[in-house]
């Protein structure tokens, strides 16, 4: 089924990761100085939801006011927002209070995998987080069957196995694993540019860094209109006025 210009999403997703804050190729790139461009973005395109798919942060060791101001800005944002830590976070969210976290915040932390379910969007998310960024890490084992939602999206921040070169490589995502995943969507983060790994009938893809040094720099929207009917496409940041 081909969308025209007339329909409107069932859901639709701004899919973001890599954003790397505090890394040390760009000074100026703070949460302060640099999230507002992500909120802008998923005002303007009146998203319904935000995933943060990994290295949010360039390092583990990122000064706790950055991570809090972050937090911050997701709450005002008052949409619903996914956070899965990657390899360069660690365990970074840790140090959050649960006080601090508000009703529209999903962490997942559990090492072993977590799922969430948001009611108000008829979906339920699974990840597990990239806290031991070792060969023996395997990205999407442990996907859960397929819950009762209408929706269904794994998040997951690792390296698809698509070159003999990454063998040896760590948080490897096996061609397999894509193609018996059960769920509807693929938020992947870890490689810096828009690419797609579908190898199953659930769409994958990574949705490249907003920023950096990368060429161009993007992110992904996700328009689910049914389960036969998924958009995916790129878009660079900041958006025009």
């Amino acid at each position: 089924m081909n969308n025209t210009k007339n329909e409107i999403p069932s859901l639709k997703i701004l899919h973001t990761s890599d954003l790397h804050f505090l890394g040390d190729d760009d000074e100026n790139n703070t949460v302060e100085n640099k999230f507002p461009i992500i909120v802008d973005a998923a005002e303007k395109l009146d998203v319904d939801l935000l995933i943060l798919a990994g290295d949010i942060f360039d390092t583990h060791r990122a000064p706790v006011e950055q991570v809090h101001e972050l937090i911050d800005q997701i709450n005002i944002m008052n949409k619903p927002c996914i956070i899965l830590p990657g390899n360069h976070d660690g365990r970074i969210f840790d140090q959050v209070p649960d006080e601090k976290i508000g009703n529209n915040l999903f962490m997942i932390r559990e090492e072993s995998g977590e799922i969430f379910k948001i009611p108000s969007l008829d979906l339920s998310i699974w990840g597990k987080p990239t806290y031991k960024h070792t060969p023996e890490f395997k990205p999407l084992e442990g996907i859960p069957k397929r819950p009762a939602s209408k929706w269904f999206i794994v998040v997951a921040h690792g390296l698809v196995l698509d070159s003999p070169h990454f063998a040896d490589r760590s948080s490897l995502i096996h061609y397999e694993e894509l193609q018996n995943a059960d769920c509807d969507y693929i938020a992947l983060g870890h490689v810096d540019v828009f690419k797609e790994v579908t190898q199953g009938k659930s769409k994958a893809y990574y949705c490249g860094a907003p920023w950096g040094p990368v060429t161009p720099p993007t992110i992904a929207i996700v328009s689910l209109y049914d389960e036969e009917n998924i958009k995916v496409e790129p878009i660079t940041v900041p958006l025009s006025p």
